[in-house]
């Protein structure tokens, strides 16, 4: 993470709440989950790097809150997570690194400045759920980072189930030339994607007639 980047979010962090705690890595599979109900996943398209992550929906709102309450401009707040997540899957960084922790924070503050957010409000109310915040490196150099949200049973997903969504998404994504995510990825000159991913684009599943929400 960059220097300036890792200064802002840590600042960011201080001023949402000091004690506010986003649970990852192993000692986020052993924690009871009674109270928690958001699950997060942060997947480097670059690499397959993923960490996961698990909060309460009240933390996620408060964010939200307090977020609007610093005025950043959306944008800039929107477009952060990405490179925190590229980095830390350069780095192929554990769960309880300090960077992965920040990059948490980036995402989680990203998630609520986006138009996904607002849907996910509009139609049930509540963040509860599972989010996957899937980052691409653009070979121009750029980054471009877009959330995935789905419900489902209060506990993390398989990598299996992860990686099925991350398809779903990229198919939506860079299949269609149509997509938003697309005309930024080729203006980009394209997205340096892990051999894996690449092969979902060649190969891709039949259609189940679901999609994430994007």
């Amino acid at each position: 993470m960059k220097e300036g980047e890792d200064r802002f979010w840590l600042e960011v962090a201080n001023q949402l709440n000091p004690d506010w705690h986003v649970h990852m890595g192993d000692g986020a599979a052993r924690i009871p989950l009674a109270q928690q109900d958001t699950f997060l996943y942060m997947f480097d398209t670059s690499t397959m790097w993923v960490a996961a992550g698990v909060t309460m929906a009240s933390e996620m709102l408060r964010a939200r809150r307090q977020l609007q309450g610093l005025k950043l401009e959306p944008g800039l707040v929107a477009g952060l997570a990405g490179e925190a997540i590229l980095e830390c899957g350069k780095a192929n960084l554990p769960g309880d690194h300090a960077d992965t922790q920040r990059a948490m924070t980036a995402t989680i503050c990203s998630i609520t400045a986006t138009v996904t957010w607002s849907t996910v409000m509009d139609r049930i109310g509540s963040p509860a759920g599972h989010w996957i915040w899937m980052a691409y490196r653009l070979r121009d150099g750029d980054t471009l980072g877009r959330p995935v949200f789905g419900q489902g049973p209060r506990a993390f997903m398989q990598q299996s189930d992860v990686h099925r969504s991350v398809r779903t998404a990229l198919l939506a994504d860079l299949g269609n030339p149509r997509s938003s995510v697309n005309q930024r990825v080729t203006a980009g000159g394209g997205a340096n994607l892990h051999p894996t991913l690449q092969g979902w684009l060649t190969d891709p599943p039949a259609s189940n007639g679901n999609s994430p929400t994007r």
